[in-house]
Order: C-alpha cells, then sequence, then structure tokens
C-alpha cells in the first residue's frame, strides 16, 4: 500500500482551526462530528467504486471535507483521486487511489478515536 503522500499529518486542528478563524475546541467538535459519518463514507466509496462520475464526486466532497478539517492526509487522498478520475486514468489506478482513499479515512478515524477521544474533543467511538 501506497504511504501517506509525504508524509502529511493525518490531523492537525490548529493549522484548521487559523485557516477557518475558529478555536482549536470547534474544530475538534466538526471532526467529532465528521466520525459521525466515517460508516457512511466507507459505504459510499465502496457503492460508487464503479462508477466514474459518483466517485469523483464522492471524493470532491471528501477532500473539501478532511480540508475544513486539517485531515491533511485524507485530503491528499481525496484530490489524488479526484484528479486521476478527471485525467482518465486507468481503472487499475483508480481503484488504487480509491483503495488509499479508504486507508486514509479509516487512519483519519484511528487517530481521532486514539489520539484525541476524551482528551479534547469528547469523541466517541462511531466507526464501528
Amino acid at each position: 500500500m501506497a504511504t501517506r503522500p509525504m508524509e502529511l499529518p493525518v490531523f492537525a486542528p490548529d493549522e484548521a482551526a487559523q485557516h477557518l478563524g475558529l478555536r482549536r475546541e470547534d474544530v475538534l467538535y466538526l471532526a467529532g462530528m465528521f466520525l459521525q459519518d466515517v460508516k457512511a463514507w466507507r459505504e459510499t466509496l465502496e457503492t460508487v467504486a464503479v462508477q466514474p462520475d459518483l466517485l469523483r464526486a464522492a471524493a470532491h466532497r471528501l477532500k473539501g471535507e478532511a480540508a475544513n478539517l486539517g485531515a491533511q492526509a485524507l485530503r491528499a487522498a481525496a484530490f489524488a483521486l479526484e484528479s486521476a478520475i478527471l485525467s482518465g486514468s486507468c481503472r487499475v489506478q483508480t481503484e488504487e487511489l480509491r483503495l488509499a482513499l479508504l486507508a486514509e479515512l479509516e487512519a483519519f478515524a484511528q487517530e481521532m478515536h486514539d489520539g484525541w477521544q476524551g482528551k479534547e474533543a469528547g469523541v466517541s467511538k462511531v466507526t464501528d
């Protein structure tokens, strides 16, 4: 499996807070809300896997949400998939990028659960 693009951080709440003009606590709250959608994102990325237009749209939306949360590696993976589809990349490359995006989604969920739950965000494990 590919490594994280340029070893980007999984979650950078301070950068997101600065970018959005929010408090760090607000970004952590938003990230916790995003976690509630991880299962739905997984299902979407599986369901639309063979439908390039829908997969591109899902990657685009996920890219934006990830960027707003400071989930840099997730944003980069979504961008890579969206770009590959737009450029007409082969099905094999697109599938590899889709799987990489799913892996980054899982990494973000795990990081939130392990690294931020209870400490600052009050996030419960909702990704099962």
